[in-house]
């Protein structure tokens, strides 16, 4: 009988840990997600694709000095608005890269950075300006925390980027943190 009871007992706590460790294994049902993802796996924002061509609209939102921004103070420049979901790894290392890329390189050719953030568990101010603390962003980083933009810009998926034109056309939408995309756009519009 314990030349029967021992294998079984084996099988079971295999199969058990093999259960716990998938379920607190990214990409096998469970822990956290891994800070990347390639983006050519995720499935496009179908209607914000849509946009490219389009006006965009236009917003009057809060920073987080807790101060109203309007889209107008970001005509005759390249504007580079990306949706963040504060909570999100993959947007977390966006805005990093959109701050030392993009933001801080840049700004001197008529490139500006605008980050849309949302996701607040209590406070969006506090959480934004947390945010923005913690991740050293110099960039205007406003409040979306009824998702209004969200809508307007028919996101549904984090992180999402436009590229706008000096006239407010939107002229790429870019899932995720593309770089060649980004680049190819923004070089073409002379911002780089």
């Amino acid at each position: 009988m314990a030349r029967f009871l021992i294998p079984c007992l084996v099988g079971a706590i295999v199969v058990l840990g093999a259960t716990v460790y998938g379920l607190s294994t990214p990409g096998l049902g469970g822990g956290k997600q891994p800070a990347l993802a390639d983006p050519s796996t995720m499935a496009p924002p179908d209607t914000a694709l849509e946009m490219a061509g389009q006006a965009a609209p236009d917003f009057t939102l809060i920073d987080a000095d807790g101060k109203q921004r309007s889209f107008d103070e970001f005509k005759g420049q390249v504007v580079l608005l990306s949706f963040l979901d504060l909570t999100c790894d993959i947007c977390t290392h966006e805005a990093r890269q959109l701050q030392t890329e993009y933001w801080q390189k840049h700004r001197d050719k008529g490139l500006a950075v605008v980050g849309l953030g949302v996701h607040f568990d209590d406070d969006p101010l506090e959480e934004t300006q947390r945010f923005r603390e913690v991740n050293r962003l110099s960039f205007p980083l406003l409040l979306d925390d009824e998702l209004e933009m969200w809508g307007r810009y028919r996101v549904t998926v984090t992180p999402t980027n436009f590229v706008i034109d000096r006239e407010g056309q939107v002229r790429r939408v870019v899932p995720q943190f593309d770089r060649d995309a980004i680049d190819e756009m923004l070089a073409e519009l002379g911002a780089l």
